[in-house]
């Protein structure tokens, strides 16, 4: 099962691209247009019109896999624990799945992060340090990472007990030495992940074409770059 498309499509399928030996973009050169990102996608296409083995979450793929409506998803380490929690029956974790030009090093990383605004008062900028700082610890670290499968952000966090209780975590843990940064396109570029999750929206709940989708969004991810980021970039 395809996770939703509103889920950030264009980093759940920032594998398959990679997997297929392309990408959103190489730097800050767009190539979502390219024969092989076109291939990739093709084949998730097909994977649901024509070998209808797959399909797509109308909303949240780790709840339909939870309940035993799929067999199989892709979805977030952050999901992992509540889907742990949910399912009635025993769940298999594995790295993220390559392609024909790639087997590994396919898997992107994400997930959210803290921050200190500049505009805020500096006594709000203290308290804000602190949090991180606390929140940071290897033991705070640690238990985050139990509630919710998320990764340690310390090296030196102790995951022994968590590990013993919760083993399926380890994989997550162990794919992290072939874990990526994401493409330039999805990361830097304003609005760009809304727009990729319409092209893939188009490829795989409308059928349609996949290289005229994948040229229209590399226009309007070239205009976002060109309008609101290459302005701003120095040499």
């Amino acid at each position: 099962m395809y996770p939703a498309l509103a889920g950030y499509a264009g980093w759940t399928l920032q594998n398959n691209l990679w997997g297929w030996g392309s990408g959103w973009s190489n730097g800050w050169d767009i190539t979502c247009d390219s024969p092989d990102a076109a291939a990739a996608l093709q084949w998730v296409q097909d994977s649901v019109y024509k070998g209808k083995w797959a399909g797509v979450s109308s909303k949240d793929s780790a709840d339909d896999f939870s309940a035993g409506i799929t067999s199989t998803t892709i979805s977030s380490t952050g999901s992992l624990v509540g889907i742990l929690k949910n399912a009635k029956f025993n769940v298999g974790v594995g790295f993220l799945p390559g392609g024909p030009k790639a087997s590994t090093n396919v898997c992107p990383t994400g997930g959210a992060g803290l921050g200190i605004p500049s505009g805020i008062s500096r006594e709000q900028q203290l308290a804000a340090a602190m949090f991180i700082k606390f929140m940071g610890e290897p033991e705070n670290t640690a238990a985050f990472s139990a509630a919710t499968g998320y990764m340690p952000v310390r090296k030196s966090a102790d995951m022994t007990s968590i590990l013993a209780k919760t083993p399926q975590i380890q994989t997550a843990i162990d794919q992290l030495a072939v874990t990526k940064v994401q493409d330039n396109a999805r990361v830097f570029l304003p609005g760009a992940d809304q727009e990729m999750a319409k092209s893939v929206a188009k490829i795989v709940t409308q059928q349609g074409d996949v290289k005229a989708t994948m040229a229209d969004l590399k226009k309007t991810l070239q205009g976002i770059y060109e309008k609101d980021v290459k302005p701003k970039l120095t040499a």
